[in-house]
């Protein structure tokens, strides 16, 4: 899984001055998500990094997720879900209340039976960028095809908790295996992400629907 986009991230106090990781170097990819292939997982946590790393460098603010579990989501908003340690999770929801995500881009693995992700998505004009990894079991995967219209989701939790931080996508075939689709790809097209946090705190926050 080969990231060609130039970087540019900065993100909240977990990820601000943090070296990421030298190419081959051994990566600790934090808690592999159940169901995630070790080495391939790594590879994708470390090609994140850097890639991070690289905004970081060039000024962007970045928010890197590190899933402690992830799957498919098949009810009325099909799609990806990863659940995030709340310190992350918070950092990513201060981000999106204030910021317009309306670009992203998929870089897509497929693997025996499992396909891993990894969704950059971002604010071009604030320079920030949102980093969110996934490995889903291919079935799963595949059973959406019927489900999924125009619309892909990504969703992201933290453990123990209703509040939901859920991001659009308007190209499903970006996160489908099949013949034609390449490996890595690609769109720099999306709409913004959306805070729904839980009814105790009260907020909500509205997709711009001309996004």
């Amino acid at each position: 899984m080969d990231d060609e986009t130039a970087g540019t991230d900065a993100h909240s106090e977990a990820s601000q001055g943090d070296e990421a990781p030298e190419a081959g170097e051994d990566v600790d990819p934090g808690e592999v998500p159940d169901g995630a292939t070790e080495n391939h997982w790594k590879q994708l946590v470390l090609e994140m990094e850097q890639s991070a790393d690289e905004h970081r460098k060039a000024g962007w603010r970045t928010t890197v997720l590190h899933p402690t579990a992830s799957g498919v989501i098949d009810d009325d908003e099909p799609g990806v879900g990863v659940v995030v340690q709340r310190e992350e999770f918070d950092g990513l929801d201060e981000v999106v209340s204030v910021h317009e995500i309306d670009e992203y881009e998929v870089l897509r693995a497929d693997l025996p039976g499992e396909i891993q992700f990894l969704t950059i998505l971002y604010s071009a004009d604030a320079e920030v960028a949102i980093f969110v990894p996934a490995a889903v079991d291919e079935d799963r995967l595949e059973g959406l095809r019927t489900v999924v219209d125009d619309t892909f989701y990504t969703h992201v939790t933290p453990p123990e908790d209703d509040a939901t931080v859920s991001f659009t996508h308007d190209d499903p075939s970006l996160f489908f295996p099949g013949a034609g689709m390449p490996r890595t790809a690609r769109t720099r097209e999306g709409t913004p992400g959306t805070s729904d946090r839980s009814a105790a705190e009260g907020t909500e926050t509205d997709p711009d629907e001309d996004a």
